[in-house]
């Protein structure tokens, strides 16, 4: 064995000195220090072992994923897969229908070697078959004769301003038959007043048919004393030119508003339906 040298102090050389048996009290002295060295690793080792327990305790105690859980996932996912795919099929049909309502047309070459747009034919027919202004036609049976009552009107283009009450007013031009009266021709205004009388000789339309000369049209108030409409004496000549006009001009008097002219336009003149 090899010789163990410890150095010590003057302080321990003499305590050690004063004890009856020096090595023995060292002896104790270094075992004690083992003991509590071992006491310490204990405590350190259970400390370790405590803390590691906790872990895992906590670790189990840890809620894991249930298959309600998974399951609740796995439908809220088809869910959003649902709606996104329907989504994308109502786009689609809008885009069908966008390109339904504005068909393409065919290109083909003109003389200039340009490319020109063929538009769909049933395109073509019904647009021009809307835009085609003519006179509207309503018919009515009257009930006492077992007669048709018939109407035929065309509206002006234009419009005029007027002051409040009214604001803005349109002229329509009627051709009435019914067998108990024969036919009429009458002026109507959606809004204001038709003004005049023979009082003031001022009971006139000016009608121009065409490129003709201005037509004076002397007219009656209506019975009921309604002021929104004329009854046109000559009726019978204004019809007749009717019949060959497409362009029809009418200046009629109203109520603090002067005589405003008033245009209509069709593409073919007046044919009477019977």
């Amino acid at each position: 064995m090899s010789n163990f040298y410890v150095k010590i102090d003057e302080d321990l050389e003499s305590f050690l000195s004063a004890k009856g048996d020096a090595e023995r009290f060292v002896n104790d002295c270094i075992r004690r220090d083992k003991i509590e060295s071992e006491k310490q690793q204990q405590i350190e080792r259970e400390r370790i072992k405590k803390e590691l327990a906790d872990f895992k305790k906590n670790g189990e105690n840890h809620p894991t994923e249930s298959p309600e859980n998974k399951r609740s996932f796995k439908v809220i996912s088809l869910i959003c897969c649902l709606i996104f795919i329907a989504i994308i099929m109502v786009l689609l049909s809008l885009s069908h229908i966008e390109k339904e309502s504005h068909p393409s047309g065919t290109p083909i070459n003109v003389s200039d070697d340009s490319t020109a747009i063929v538009p769909n034919s049933s395109a073509v027919k019904s647009k021009s078959v809307s835009n085609i202004r003519s006179w509207n036609f309503k018919e009515e049976q009257d009930k006492m004769t077992s007669t048709k009552n018939i109407w035929a009107s065309i509206v002006s283009d234009n419009s005029v301003n007027l002051d409040a009450p009214y604001y803005s007013t349109e002229a329509k031009i009627t051709i009435r038959y019914m067998k108990k009266w024969g036919y009429d021709a009458i002026i109507y205004v959606s809004e204001g007043q038709v003004y005049g009388n023979e009082y003031s000789n001022q009971n006139y339309v000016m009608v121009r048919f065409d490129d003709e000369k201005p037509i004076r049209y002397w007219f009656d108030e209506p019975a009921d004393g309604s002021s929104t409409h004329v009854f046109i004496r000559k009726h019978n000549d204004f019809i007749s030119r009717c019949k060959k006009a497409k362009r029809i001009k009418v200046e009629i008097p109203l109520y603090e508003a002067g005589r405003p002219i008033f245009e209509f336009s069709v593409d073919k003149p007046l044919v009477w339906k019977k």
